[in-house]
């Protein structure tokens, strides 16, 4: 076989030099140096010509914000596949619609090495709030960048209450110009979010929305609506509001890819449904400069439902520079869902849901005692099989025991399944190697700006701000059975300002109850677990936490900075506690701990041995 010439070594030409030079053939000798000139220059590594810039214009790109370029982007996305590793993409400035026809996403698939990038001031406009905008899946070292993303039409309305009747539970409206009439049929039974806070950019949660039935325009952009459900208006007139419909789009669906990069995206939700979903990721993946919010100078309230959703992390993931504001639910979701054992075949076998499950032999899992809400043991997998109906035959390395098994009943997301005690597996290979999290921003309406249950997490040098729920949870969700425990995790040098729950939650507590009934906070000896381990916060500071009610005082209270439960090994020192907010109810702690051990809380600001609690 030829060796590959790049890859030859060069010595040899210089021995042949020297073999030269001992014969004395001094005849030779200018020969002889021309043949070495052109040895050596053959022998040199010849370094392959970048492939040339792929231009979507070439293949019928208009970029001019009416004709539907979807088709026309793919073509050259394409093409460019076809140059190998390294072919770049590019869109020239303009604004480029697509999901007006049959290609409803811009699609990368199989690809490796491939750049897809804008010039200048490039916006890619969907028109269709159920598609992704990109779809990007099995790939590897796959760029994107110098985009921004937007939607038409867009997802959501917006205006002014302009007057309310308590007794007849009607409300006055003014619809913002530009925006969609409210009774378009995709609105039908969404929710009303009122902003009866606005001084702290994010609406009261309290289950009550009386939404709207009926609605008659009584003008121009005015509307009258009938509403539906308990009476909560007294702090509406005068306040802004968003309405909303559930969609299923995304600026991105990442699926089963190898070292990614998003950089310099600005993505104005328009009212979809998240920036981006991944699953399965490996190596690295990076989100550098990644912007969820609303357009420079823009009068939009809202932007997105959610910033985005990790599962399946197997490699390494930093979010770099990123600002996510304006969104309604949580900032950023990494999850490993913990799936129900349905039988136990022997000691070292188990039989399990199959939902979003990636097995595979080497896999680190846990089984946890859905009960008590503790783990009961690991073990490493051996062999992994899909079988008929949705489940997985799971072969292990050592004995394992359960105590409740089965399908359960009620659906994976709700009360039910919270309450049921049927043992669970969570596999925490998916959790990723190392997560990075710093320099961003974040901004949530009603929910958490971090939802975290990564292992190996660093979250630094970040600003959470205006957020209802707690900024950062780093602890398993019983409701969305999202685990595991949280460990290895850092928060260093944050700045928390105006957030409404304890702004950093560590561990969760163990719930019990009926299922269908609303689920009761166990601190029996048997349900206390230190499963979260090894945590330290540092060099934080907080101010203006716990300023309004809750519905959700039975899981987190009002007020705190920092909550601590069923946790070990951690670490608070430090950190700057500001005061209290002025509606904090009074003698509101600043740290509680509950059911925890090892808990070092030291060298901290503003912070009195009276404003710990231990429980």
């Amino acid at each position: 076989m030829k060796a590959d010439r790049a890859q030859a070594p060069r010595r040899p030409v210089c021995r042949r030099a020297g073999w030269l030079a001992d014969t004395g053939a001094a005849t030779f000798t200018s020969l002889a140096s021309v043949a070495l000139a052109l040895l050596c220059i053959a022998d040199l590594p010849v370094a392959s010509a970048a492939p040339n810039p792929i231009s979507v214009w070439d293949f019928g790109a208009k970029g001019d914000g009416v004709t539907d370029d979807t088709a026309a982007i793919n073509a050259a996305i394409v093409a460019a596949q076809k140059q190998g590793p390294g072919a770049v993409v590019s869109l020239p400035a303009g604004r480029y619609r697509t999901a007006l026809g049959a290609e409803k996403s811009i699609r990368i698939a199989g690809a490796d090495g491939l750049t897809f990038q804008g010039e200048g001031d490039t916006t890619i406009v969907s028109g269709d709030l159920d598609a992704p905008v990109f779809r990007i899946l099995d790939s590897q070292r796959i760029t994107v960048r110098r985009i921004s993303i937007d939607h038409d039409p867009l997802g959501y309305t917006q205006g002014t209450i302009t007057g309310v009747d308590v007794a007849k539970l009607t409300c006055e409206v003014t619809i913002d110009p530009g925006y969609p009439a409210p009774n378009e049929p995709r609105f039908k039974g969404a929710q009303v979010h009122p902003f009866v806070f606005p001084e702290k950019a994010y609406y009261q949660l309290d289950r009550h929305w009386p939404n709207p039935v009926e609605m008659v325009r009584t003008g121009e952009r005015t509307w009258k609506w009938k509403l539906q459900g308990p009476s909560h208006l007294d702090n509406w007139p005068g306040k802004r509001f968003f309405l909303y419909t559930e969609s299923r789009s995304h600026a991105f669906i990442l699926s089963h890819l190898r070292d990614t990069t998003l950089e310099d995206i600005r993505y104005w939700g328009g009212g979809a449904n998240a920036g981006f979903y991944v699953n399965g990721l490996e190596g690295l993946t990076t989100f550098r400069r990644f912007v969820i919010g609303a357009p420079t100078g823009s009068d939009r309230l809202y932007a997105c439902a959610g910033g985005g959703q990790v599962s399946g992390l197997r490699g390494k993931l930093l979010l770099d520079r990123c600002d996510f504001s304006r969104i309604d639910d949580d900032g950023l979701d990494i999850l490993s869902n913990y799936t129900r054992i349905l039988g136990q075949k022997d000691a070292r076998t188990l039989v399990v849901q199959a939902k979003n499950s990636d097995y595979r032999p080497g896999d680190r899992v846990e089984l946890w005692d859905w009960r008590h809400k503790r783990k009961r043991a690991e073990a490493l997998i051996t062999a992994a099989q899909g079988q008929p109906g949705g489940t997985f035959l799971i072969t292990l390395d050592r004995d394992v025991a359960t105590e409740r098994v089965g399908a359960g009943v009620g659906l994976h997301f709700s009360r039910e399944s919270m309450t049921d005690g049927i043992d669970r597996l969570i596999n925490v290979a998916t959790l990723g190697q190392e997560t990075i999290i710093r320099d961003s921003q974040f901004q949530v309406f009603r929910a958490k700006c971090l939802n975290l249950k990564a292992t190996h997490c660093t979250v630094e040098r970040c600003t959470f701000r205006n957020s209802f729920q707690p900024a950062i949870s780093a602890a398993p969700e019983w409701y969305f059975e999202e685990g595991s425990a949280i460990r290895h995790f850092t928060v260093r040098d944050c700045t928390f300002t105006d957030n409404n729950h304890p702004n950093i939650v560590i561990g969760a507590s163990p719930v019990t109850g009926l299922p269908g009934a609303k689920p009761t906070v166990s601190a029996a000896p048997g349900d206390v677990s230190h499963d979260s381990a090894q945590i330290l916060i540092e060099g934080n500071s907080f101010a203006g936490f716990g300023t309004t009610p809750s519905v959700f005082s039975w899981n987190w209270p009002v007020g705190p900075a920092i909550t601590i439960t069923n946790a070990a090994q951690v670490t608070v020192r430090g950190n700057k506690f500001g005061p209290l907010a002025e509606r904090a109810p009074p003698g509101t702690p600043k740290i509680i701990v509950e059911n925890s051990a090892d808990v070092r809380i030291t060298d901290n600001q503003g912070l009195t041995a009276e404003q710990t609690t231990g429980r």
